[in-house]
């Protein structure tokens, strides 16, 4: 938990965005007197950051993330909302000739959109998810602000909401559409691996029970450091089973340990906080992780071919791998995915992004 005397955020963003983005927005606090900045998930401040930074409505997406944040939204989910509104504003703003958010009336802009008379060719499903997440975003927004924060709060962080809208939602027939083209994809992807069911469950039962392995040994180091006291990071491999004939070797951290045993990359804040041990690096939001270090074989020592998932972290298709991989790596990781079948269903968006979802399994 923050300090209740703290008198600023301790993450970086702050800095950084100190001049380009409004103060109080950033220092916003939830009923436990935690800056709710703090609490938000890097990689939504980071598509902030890289997305929005230059465009007027970028105080109203944080506001969003803020929020979203505090009724304990899933990361994944804030940042699909962030990026849907953020890209069709862009469109609909570039269109229209609007550079100001006040300038901004979703009864005609958005409706505009809505209805087909701008970007014809947009599919249903993507007017179908703006609508979703405009009229969603706009109404949990103000209904967390009027029941958090008090009237003097409100007046001025309403310049940072949606405005909303007055159309009638069910008049827009994309939305059933969308539903039903979606419904018949799922029916031809799941007729079309119907016969390779069985080869999917053994293939998928072999690699639950690597993970499994896996996770049972880093709970029983971080219990073994807990136990002892003993000082991050440390060292441990495990055999798997007698079949696969590998050793794995592994180094177990936490936050702190691993802030200040790469200090060339953080800031002199956030080194202080890690050797203090404050705000997100105390004991209460301390995380324990693991890095592989090497495969090999029990036989005879040789290199091994590791966990099933090796190639993935190799070729660094994980997450939105073509926003923070050199252009000159693009072409390698397409010819890449492609081997696994990712691509063609692609060709009409930016880039195939098979492992975008990331789920928390330890």
């Amino acid at each position: 938990m923050a300090d209740a005397t703290q008198l600023r955020p301790a993450t970086e963003w702050y800095d950084k965005w100190l001049g380009k983005m409004d103060t109080k927005l950033m220092c916003l606090k939830n009923g436990r007197s935690e800056f709710l900045i703090d609490k938000v998930d890097q990689r939504n401040l980071k598509y902030l950051n890289n997305n929005c930074l230059n465009f007027d409505w970028k105080y109203h997406l944080l506001l969003i993330i803020l929020i979203e944040t505090a009724q304990n939204k899933d990361a994944t989910t804030i940042k699909t909302i962030i990026g849907t509104l953020s890209t069709r504003f862009k469109d609909i703003f570039n269109h229209f000739n609007i550079t100001r958010f006040l300038d901004f009336d979703p009864n005609v802009h958005l409706y505009g959109y809505l209805k087909g008379e701008i970007f014809p060719n947009d599919s249903n499903n993507k007017r179908s998810e703006l609508l979703k997440c405009y009229s969603g975003t706009e109404y949990t927004t103000q209904k967390w602000m009027y029941n958090n924060l008090s009237l003097e709060e409100q007046e001025y962080f309403k310049l940072f909401l949606l405005q909303p809208i007055s159309f009638d939602l069910r008049g827009f027939s994309f939305r059933k559409l969308a539903k039903e083209q979606a419904q018949t994809i799922r029916k031809d992807e799941t007729d079309a691996i119907v016969p390779m069911l069985p080869t999917i469950r053994a293939e998928a039962n072999l690699r639950w029970n690597q993970m499994k392995r896996l996770r049972d040994a880093f709970h029983q180091q971080i219990q073994e450091v807990e136990t002892k006291s003993l000082s991050l990071p440390i060292e441990f491999f495990y055999n798997e089973p007698e079949r696969i004939g590998e050793r794995f070797h592994f180094r177990l951290w936490d936050k702190p340990s691993f802030v200040l045993h790469h200090q060339i990359h953080f800031s002199e804040t956030i080194i202080k906080l890690a050797t203090q041990k404050k705000a997100t690096y105390s004991d209460k939001n301390n995380a324990y992780f693991i890095e592989f270090i090497r495969a090999e074989s029990i036989e005879d020592e040789s290199e091994g071919e590791g966990l099933w998932f090796n190639e993935l972290i190799e070729f660094n298709v994980l997450g939105d791998w073509y926003k923070n991989r050199p252009i000159e790596e693009h072409e390698r990781i397409l010819k890449f995915l492609s081997l696994w079948g990712y691509g063609q269903e692609h060709q009409q968006k930016q880039q195939p992004s098979p492992f975008f979802l990331i789920i928390k399994v330890f």
